[in-house]
């Protein structure tokens, strides 16, 4: 499936990000051009099985928050105030660990290992070097749950990414930001439906070049 048909919101914002702009105060276009990043995150994960087919429910709860590292690739420009990017993110090692506890004690656990979406970020600049913007996305989080028996078995879903955040562009080049994301999605095999909730708090570094002056 192209990216077009199964990301219809990246695809229509490329239009917006390839012509050329007229950036709000042109001479420090501070957040126009393609970009690369790493984050440093804090995330949490909870998820609930429902077994249809025997009319079961399980909630996995929450339990701590878990720091991981990501990398962002990714392309904006704005037009007076206004900004649009398009950006994939990809976020590994730990991002969440969510525990169910069965009436005989034994637990079972969910832990979320890889996410990586594709969004848009609409913003505005309050300042010629503050953006604060917003995300709207579509990506994958790959998790594994681990039984008390010791089996384990990897369970992968479709998720909705939404986000907000502002970001400081330290010189025309480098930039800082701030981020939450919540993703939610779910996976079905059989009667068995598996929902997750993941909570990210994103610290981030960037690198900027700009090819549209």
């Amino acid at each position: 499936m192209s990216i077009k048909k199964k990301y219809p919101f990246v695809a229509s914002s490329i239009f917006f990000v390839v012509i050329p702009s007229t950036s709000y105060s042109s001479d420090k276009a501070l957040f126009d051009g393609i970009y690369g990043g790493v984050n440093a995150s804090s995330s949490e994960v909870s998820s609930i099985q429902k077994d249809s087919a025997r009319d079961l429910r399980f909630k996995y709860k929450a339990d701590d928050r878990e720091s991981g590292m990501g990398f962002e690739l990714g392309v904006g420009r704005s037009i007076d105030r206004f900004f649009m990017g398009v950006s994939a993110q990809y976020q590994n090692n730990s991002l969440g660990k969510a525990i169910y506890k069965s009436n005989n004690g034994s637990l079972t656990t969910i832990k979320a290992t890889k996410l990586w979406h594709f969004s848009v970020t609409p913003g505005f600049l309050i300042t010629p070097n503050f953006l604060a913007y917003g995300r709207l996305g579509r990506g994958v989080i790959e998790a594994k749950a681990e039984a008390a028996d010791g089996r384990s078995f990897n369970d992968d879903a479709d998720v909705n990414v939404y986000g907000v955040g502002a970001k400081y562009a330290l010189n025309q080049n480098f930039s800082i930001n701030v981020e939450y994301q919540k993703t939610s999605g779910y996976e079905r095999s059989g009667s068995l439906k598996t929902e997750f909730d993941q909570n990210i708090v994103q610290l981030g570094f960037q690198y900027r070049h700009c090819f549209f002056q």
